[in-house]
């Protein structure tokens, strides 16, 4: 973690030990010199201050700028065990505009005292890169210091000047006489303001004005001085290059104050140190290793008032001592009895160091050091008494340090020894127990086992009987663990002995009183009583939280014999004995009543806790296995591991889409969940058991890209439960492709001069995808059909308009003259795919394209008008009145007047007798027809509104027909030359409609003759025909023949012989042709 190591934290060096070890016990140290250099980043900016180590605040310092800034940083946060470093993205957001700026802050006039009122003292200049930016000057303190620079307490200095705003000017104006004002100096703090962006920061810059007087008894203060230097300053001989040396400063000039600025500079030293020129701080350039002494030179200048003074620097430096002291051993083990007296010697450490000069000193650092003192020639001694039985081993450091302070570190382990010096102590010292009379031999007696806490220690133990008693020794033993037992039978020693037990470490001894109860032997076998109310096995149930001491019931047993007593207990698995309390419950020995000794939680316990219980009677026992059963309530609230969560589907998804799944968890086993919707969702749903959620609704990105509700979970499926939980689930549509292209602009129609040149722009569509837009996205243009409508006709026209695939720039790639008159219908298509690869699917239907979501069309209506179809009216107002809303009240105006669409096509001055009116415009106008969209001729119009203006419509504008009008001016000079030609043009049209006219007679007279030919022709074949029907030839018998399309044998035939045969009879007969059309009956 290379953030961790900071100056401020571990100082200007540490030292690190690396030690290496050959497994044989060799082993060889080095000790590394960490120097820290503070980082010097002159070229970034901070714009945060430092973090707050408290509340952890981060305050922004940096400049407020037009667009959003983006930081990462790494956060710090620590404790005193522990650390964590949390990455930060931090997003400044833009205002969206250019904040101004002065070009100068810090500004510094003289004026005299005698300046004349409405003089311009200063000008101030600022900067602002908005295009509409609307600066305004403003003063917003003026403070004075008087003759010897003692500020003055006067809130009315503003009053001697005013502030003019002009542009990008401030001009600051004396306002009121100063030759009676007593001050040695003006500070005006001025700010600058953009009216149009008030989100905007204003800048501020100050001005400093020195009053000069015509006579000064006043002694003069020099504007430089410096803080006292030290005549010398001592470095180490081994500084590092770059390191920080002194720092030079001035004292602020009693004029400028804080403002006062300064530059330093050296002039000798060079070769060795470095100044900043801006903060005076010295720097080492080179190594000091082999100078004494460096003298150097630094010059310091008041830029305000350009004076200088010059300082001597003079450093000197002292040899360093580089070498750490070592221990002698890397770490140390000694022993100590326990016993042993304060202010004895316990050991000797030695440490080494290669600079012979160096002064070695020890210390000693650790829980345990303040038990133990250390000399200069390393003599550990003893300075408490030690207690091998409370701490048998004690850990300590021995620090050696020399005069630079560097240092090493060895651990001391003592090993304290044992020395008899605690008495040996029973538990209890009066025990009481009891046996029965004819208990076998061996049986116990009595456990009474000692403690010593002296490990050296070897116990031994014996029995003491009173005389009374003096039987009882001959029939009991002590071992060496202090348990009692018996060597023979007890008969006869019915009732209570007392006797003692003693334990001695050789040292001291301790005793303890026994109280043993001898009793007579009854038929005492304690049986539990099977018959209970859970059939036959002891089950106890509980609630969990409930309180401690909890009745849970009673364990029911029986004896043998009335006279025995029975001893209900709790076997103890850990002890391997029987109790009457555990950690879990407890029991009454008498009554066998069960109450519990802890609060029992289902979620964290086993909800069945086995329970083994004892029954005791006159030296008889009995076990009988029980349960202990937690009964979950509950009572844990649900709970969901986030408050909310986060989803992403693709629009358009289809319905059972899985969105995702949430669960809540809810410690109480014995409850179910229910997730339920807040409010109704007809979007979405969710399983009521699972937690899934599924889309049962259309989404769409465009509507809204993000569905958020929340969702309840209950252990009810209803509402009415008495835990809930909720988390936010956030369901982010994802885009899809699946909308076209929208165009900025509605259905245009777009009126065209038929004098427009090949190549002429005319219009830039523009298009927008609803979608997001992605990588490399891109909308692309093509013109999808062009049409040309002339009195209703239309028909298809190509290679008139082409447009920009990716700009939408529509041109015109051909001259339109042939069009006059007509109304071109382009449909322009866009699509946010390439169409040129085949990604663009257009189905055509009777008159428009239909596109399905890729693709968007829009119309384009170009009406080509030539000029004697311009009208020119003339309206009051310069060309510069006539604003979008001014033309559409006229146009709508004539439209409505005309029962006709009227279109402006230019504006201009009008002149009169060759001279411009400056406060009346022209205005040129197309009329269409409403329904063909056909120009309307200029004289047809200007007739129709001199008639309506002649029935008293008013407001109509004067108008005129204006053959000569061009929509570029590029065109006039073509119109001109047309102008010229157009005589000519008339006398060669009159030569061809006369050409036409004889040559259309002369055809007429061709048909005329040609049909009168044909018709002799046809007169002469009939009488020619009629002579040679009188002779008969003699002719063959023709074969009639049809032939049946399926009869797939030509030879087949089909006679008629009746008719044949009576025709050739009677020798006359007619020629008739015929045709048969041959068909398969099979075909349709």
């Amino acid at each position: 973690h290379p953030e961790f190591v900071d100056a401020t934290a571990l100082g200007s060096s540490f030292n690190l030990t690396a030690r290496v070890v050959d497994g044989v016990g060799n082993t060889q140290r080095a000790t590394i010199i960490v120097n820290i250099k503070k980082e010097m980043n002159t070229d970034r900016k901070l714009v945060f201050e430092q973090i707050n180590n408290r509340t952890g605040e981060l305050r922004y310092k940096g400049e407020i700028k037009k667009d959003d800034q983006e930081f990462d940083l790494k956060i710090l946060v620590s404790s005193s065990t522990s650390f964590a470093v949390v990455p930060v993205h931090i997003l400044i957001r833009g205002i969206g505009s250019f904040v101004p700026k002065f070009t100068r802050k810090d500004n510094v006039v003289t004026i005299s005292r005698t300046l004349p009122v409405e003089s311009v003292i200063h000008e101030f200049t600022a900067t602002d890169l908005d295009s509409d930016a609307e600066l305004k000057f403003q003063i917003l303190t003026t403070t004075a210091k008087d003759m010897i620079g003692t500020p003055l307490q006067d809130p009315d200095f503003s009053r001697l000047f005013r502030l003019e705003s002009s542009q990008s000017k401030g001009r600051l104006i004396l306002d009121e006489d100063i030759s009676a004002l007593e001050v040695l100096s003006l500070r005006v703090e001025v700010q600058v303001s953009d009216q149009r962006h008030p989100d905007e920061i204003p800048d501020r810059a100050t001005l400093l004005i020195l009053v000069t007087a015509l006579k000064s008894s006043q002694p003069e203060i020099p504007l430089l001085q410096l803080n006292r230097m030290p005549e010398l300053i001592t470095l180490p001989a081994n500084i590092d290059v770059g390191s920080y040396v002194y720092t030079v400063a001035a004292k602020p000039s009693i004029v400028d104050g804080a403002r006062s600025e300064f530059w330093y500079e050296l002039n000798d030293g060079k070769q060795f140190l470095e100044i900043n020129s801006n903060t005076g701080e010295l720097h080492t350039v080179a190594s000091l290793r082999n100078e004494r002494e460096v003298e150097a030179h630094v010059v310091v200048s008041h830029l305000n008032s350009s004076t200088s003074v010059q300082a001597p620097l003079i450093i000197r430096t002292v040899p360093v001592l580089e070498h750490s002291p070592v221990f002698a051993s890397s770490f140390y083990e000694h022993t100590i009895d326990e016993a042993t007296p304060p202010g004895t010697k316990v050991m000797t450490v030695s440490a080494s160091d290669e600079d012979a000069s160096d002064v070695i000193q020890f210390n000693l650092e650790g829980m345990d050091a303040d038990q133990f003192e250390i000399n200069e020639k390393g003599e550990l001694h003893l300075r408490t008494l030690l207690d091998r039985e409370t701490k048998p081993k004690i850990k300590l450091f021995v620090v050696a340090i020399d005069s630079t302070g560097r240092f090493d570190v060895a651990p001391v382990t003592l090993f304290v020894l044992d020395v008899n010096d605690s008495e040996p102590f029973f538990n209890s010292r009066s025990l009481v127990s009891s046996v029965m009379e004819d208990a076998p031999i061996g049986s116990l007696v009595v456990r009474a086992q000692a403690t010593d806490r002296d490990l050296s220690s070897s116990l031994r133990y014996d029995i003491r009987v009173p005389n009374e008693s003096s039987m009882l020794s001959k029939l009991i033993k002590v071992d060496n663990n202090g348990t009692v037992t018996t060597t023979g039978p007890l008969q006869g020693l019915d009732g209570n002995v007392m006797f003692e037990v003693i334990v001695s470490d050789g040292k001291h001894t301790a005793i303890a009183e026994v109280n043993l109860e001898i009793m007579r032997n009854f038929d005492c076998h304690p049986q539990f009583d099977m018959e209970t109310e859970q059939g036959g096995n002891f089950v106890f149930e509980i609630q969990e939280n409930a309180p401690i001491k909890f009745a849970l019931g009673k364990v029911k047993a029986e004896a043998m014999d009335e006279k025995c007593v029975l001893e209900f207990t709790l076997w103890d698995e850990e002890k391997n004995e029987f109790v009457y309390n555990t950690a879990d419950i407890s029991i009454d020995n008498a009554t066998g009543e069960l109450k519990t000794n802890r609060v029992f939680d289902a979620e964290m316990d086993d909800v069945r806790i086995p329970v083994v219980l004892g029954l005791r009677s006159q030296g008889h026992t009995a076990k009988m296995g029980a349960e202990l059963r937690i009964i979950d309530l509950n009572d844990n609230p649900l709970r969901f591991a986030v408050d909310e969560i986060h989803f992403k589907v693709p629009e358009n998804s289809p319905n059972g889409t899985f969105i995702g799944a949430i669960e809540a968890y809810d410690k109480d086993a014995i409850d179910h969940i229910f997730y339920h919707f807040d409010e109704p969702n007809n979007i979405f749903t969710v399983n009521a058991t699972s937690g899934q959620i599924h889309l049962i609704g259309a989404i769409d990105r465009e509507k809204a890209d993000k569905h958020s509700f929340t969702i309840i979970a209950t252990n009810s499926n209803t509402f009415s439960s008495l835990h809930s939980a909720m988390i936010r689930v956030n369901v982010h549509i994802q885009d899809m492709n699946d909308n076209p292209p929208e165009f900025s602009i509605k259905d245009h129609i777009m009126i065209m001069n038929d004098a427009t040149v090949a190549g002429a722009a005319l219009l830039r569509m523009r298009a927008e995808d609803p979608d997001e837009e992605k990588d490399g996205q891109q909308i692309f243009y093509r013109i999808a059909g062009t049409t040309f409508e002339y009195r209703r006709v239309v028909h298809p026209v190509d290679e008139v308009f082409s447009i920009g695939e990716k700009t939408g720039d529509l041109r015109l790639e051909k001259n339109v003259k042939d069009f006059t008159g007509g109304r071109f219908n382009i449909l322009i298509a866009a699509s946010d795919k390439n169409n040129t690869k085949g990604h663009e699917r257009v189905a055509v239907v009777k008159r428009y394209l239909r596109t399905n979501v890729e693709i968007r069309t829009k119309f384009i209506k170009a009406i080509v008008h030539s000029p004697s179809d311009v009208v020119t009216a003339q309206v009051a107002g310069a060309p510069s009145r006539m604003t979008r809303k001014v033309l559409g009240e006229i146009v709508n105006k004539l439209s409505s007047a005309t029962d006709s669409d009227a279109h402006v096509v230019a504006v201009e001055f009008t002149t009169e007798l060759g001279q411009t009116v400056k406060d009346a415009s022209s205005l040129y106008i197309v009329f269409t027809g409403r329904d063909s969209g056909e120009p309307i001729p200029a004289e047809k119009m200007v007739a129709k509104m001199d008639r309506l203006r002649a029935e008293g419509v008013k407001n109509l504008p004067l108008v005129r027909a204006d053959q000569h009008y061009s929509a570029s001016p590029d065109h006039k000079e073509t119109i001109a030359m047309v102008s010229s030609l157009a005589p000519v043009f008339i006398v060669l049209l009159f030569f061809i409609t006369l050409l036409a006219i004889v040559i259309f007679i002369f055809s007429i007279m061709v048909c005329v003759y040609r049909r009168r030919y044909y018709s002799l022709k046809k007169a002469k074949e009939d009488v020619m025909a009629i002579k040679n029907s009188q002779k008969t030839p003699e002719i063959q018998r023709p074969m009639l023949a049809i032939k049946n399309g399926s009869d797939r044998n030509p030879s087949s035939t089909i006679s008629t012989p009746s008719i044949v045969d009576s025709c050739y009879r009677s020798g006359k007969y007619d020629v008739q042709e015929a045709k048969m059309d041959v068909v398969n009956p099979e075909d349709d």
